[in-house]
């Protein structure tokens, strides 16, 4: 329950129509950081009156704290409202930067305040969360920050010193340990970001592959896949144990289909009958889309020239049935041109021009099936 609970608080101020990352997305991380520290920020402010502070150092460190906390919560009702990610990431840093350097002032300053080495969580943050230019000019501000610290210091300023002297030990140890843990998250999240823009590189890597040698219509292979099977299945053959063969194959009668009833019903057309080629043949075979109506089909590691006549007659008879497809009943046929290597030859080119007139051949005779 409070696992729902805190997803719900974070995705409270993540815009839907802004964002789509999920928690661990970089909109997530901020939030869920944002809310912890305005959480332990209001309650430090709380428990601040227990302090052995003075009644000054109490209203300056209940003003500091609610201060802080506000450019949180300020940061959040930006991106709740406006979408505006860097800016409110930039509201935070400006926050932390703010809050801790005032924390210094008030604690030693350059020489004495336990919280100074709190600043380089400042670049870090930025570095890690927002882009190169934003960490860069962090820290820079704080350079110029210490650098202030050191001249007043130099000058002759004493400042306050809030911290009982024997809590400092204290406070620099946790001070450290506290920045430990900030830089171990941010590494953290940097590696997350790293290895899912990996992720994505990969996955769009492998969307492109497929895409380049795939129908984007039918998902069936597309010609520059189809003559690189072909070329494999010719290969695989010349040991003279087995053979291969080349169907081209073209479906009669889809040009009034397109012409009569839009290209919307010829494309659920060519879906079909992509589906049907894919169950006439083996798992084995490569069933193509050559362009327009046109279908190459590589079969592989056949025992007999039989194997092709008995996919081929499979073929016609899946096409020749009934296509139902948006309140139509439509039929279509099929001209199959087939040559069968070795025994027709070995080089892809012939083979392929054979195959492709004997598919001519096909449809000006009555045997839909010919064989070069």
């Amino acid at each position: 329950m409070s696992e729902n609970l805190i997803t719900k608080s974070i995705l409270y101020f993540i815009p839907s129509d802004s964002f789509n990352e999920e928690l661990n997305g970089l909109p997530g991380a901020y939030v869920a950081v944002c809310l912890i520290t305005a959480i332990l920020t209001l309650l430090v402010a709380i428990f601040l009156p227990f302090s052995p502070l003075s009644s000054e150092q109490l209203i300056n460190a209940e003003v500091i704290a609610l201060l802080t906390a506000a450019g949180y919560l300020g940061g959040l009702l930006i991106l709740r409202y406006s979408g505006h990610l860097i800016v409110s990431i930039n509201l935070y840093s400006v926050t932390v930067f703010a809050n801790i350097l005032s924390i210094v002032f008030l604690t030693g300053g350059f020489s004495e305040s336990p919280q100074l080495i709190l600043m380089l969580f400042v670049p870090i943050w930025s570095f890690i969360m927002l882009e190169a230019i934003y960490g860069f000019l962090a820290s820079i501000a704080v350079v110029i920050a210490v650098v202030l610290l050191y001249v007043l210091e130099a000058q002759g300023f004493v400042f306050p010193q809030y911290i009982p002297e024997q809590a400092i030990p204290y406070m620099r140890l946790q001070a450290w340990i506290g920045l430990l843990l900030i830089v171990t998250a941010c590494l953290y999240t940097h590696v997350h970001k790293y290895n899912a823009l990996n992720e994505r590189l990969s996955n769009e890597r492998g969307r492109f592959a497929y895409e380049s040698l795939h129908d984007p219509l039918t998902g069936l292979c597309n010609r520059t896949l189809f003559y690189k099977r072909a070329r494999a299945a010719i290969e695989h053959t010349l040991d003279g144990e087995l053979k291969m063969a080349i169907i081209y194959l073209d479906v009669d009668e889809f040009k009034p289909i397109n012409d009569e009833l839009g290209h919307e019903v010829g494309d659920n057309v060519l879906k079909i009958i992509a589906s049907r080629l894919m169950l006439a043949v083996r798992s084995s075979d490569t069933v193509a889309r050559l362009g327009g109506d046109e279908f190459g089909i590589v079969l592989h590691g056949m025992a007999d020239k039989d194997v092709a006549r008995v996919i081929s007659e499979k073929i016609v008879t899946a096409l020749s049935a009934p296509i139902v497809t948006a309140e139509h009943e439509l039929r279509v046929g099929s001209s199959l041109g087939v040559v069968v290597g070795p025994d027709n030859g070995t080089q892809l080119d012939a083979l392929v021009r054979q195959a492709d007139n004997a598919m001519y051949e096909a449809k000006r005779g009555v045997d839909k099936i010919c064989f070069a």
